[in-house]
């Protein structure tokens, strides 16, 4: 036993943490409700903004063998980046919550967090992962693209490699069109691509990562898809552009902006 240097408790010793015992520590990361807007905390982050840029925001599912231990190791390691949020599907875990911010800060706060991954967390059945994206450098053709490509019957074993997982009835891949955004608008939210959001659309396809180079290449995908279905393509069929083969051909002309993507599909076949 030791007293913490903080409240002066007697504790066990292994469980001082930067000069606190976990009990101080648990009350500085708060594990927020579900209905917590992350915004109203955190800032946008960014480097050189364009009218184009596009902002991702990132929620991570984890179950947890011990939630105090690692809410305290999650907030230490994400503090100012991401919250901790309650989720009803979730049964001794908690939502990691991001910040609106670019790919590249994105990927540089995570490379951190997973080199050193709490040993508590544990991918399950009942997590996933899903990534926000910023609709205001979207028009609706391309939101149009991005939605036939995640919903296409022919995509499937291309999306489940990409994703970790097939589809769910929490990500259903429905056969919607290039023309579903114009014609129904936002749709229901239960969809590979969640169009019922106002300022951002939503990947629901992931399976929560369990390691760095699963979170890199799923998050690169998102950045990816978002900017392949952006530019206009002339003397190109529609159906033939919301392929996956098309996309990996652009993918392999654009490698060096999506390193972890691009070494990730080596292995599908």
């Amino acid at each position: 036993m030791a007293p913490c240097p903080e409240c002066g408790s007697d504790v066990p010793e292994q469980s001082i943490m930067d000069g606190a015992c976990l009990k101080c520590n648990e009350s500085r990361y708060k594990i927020h409700s579900y209905s917590t807007k992350v915004p109203g905390l955190l800032s946008f982050k960014a480097k050189n903004v364009k009218p184009s840029t596009v902002f991702l925001g990132i929620e991570l599912e984890y179950e947890a063998t011990d939630r105090d231990m690692a809410k305290v190791k999650v907030g230490k390691a994400l503090h100012g980046h991401a919250i901790m949020k309650s989720d009803g599907s979730i049964k001794n875990g908690f939502e990691i919550v991001t910040c609106p911010a670019t790919l590249e800060i994105h990927l540089e706060e995570f490379k951190k967090f997973y080199d050193n991954f709490p040993k508590e967390l544990f991918q399950a059945s009942n997590t996933g992962m899903h990534v926000h994206v910023s609709r205001k450098p979207l028009n609706v053709f391309t939101v149009g693209k991005m939605t036939e490509f995640l919903n296409r019957s022919d995509n499937k074993p291309f999306i489940a490699y990409i994703a970790g997982r097939i589809d769910n009835s929490y990500a259903k891949i429905t056969g919607r069109t290039v023309t579903y955004p114009f014609v129904h608008g936002t749709g229901e939210r239960y969809n590979a691509l969640n169009l019922s959001n106002q300022e951002t659309i939503e990947f629901r396809i992931f399976s929560t990562p369990s390691n760095w180079e699963q979170f890199a290449s799923r998050l690169e995908f998102c950045q990816a898809l978002t900017d392949y279905c952006q530019p206009a393509q002339v003397n190109t069929s529609l159906k033939h552009l919301t392929g996956y083969p098309s996309f990996i051909n652009w993918l392999q002309h654009n490698r060096k902006a999506y390193p972890e993507l691009s070494n990730y599909l080596k292995g599908f076949a």
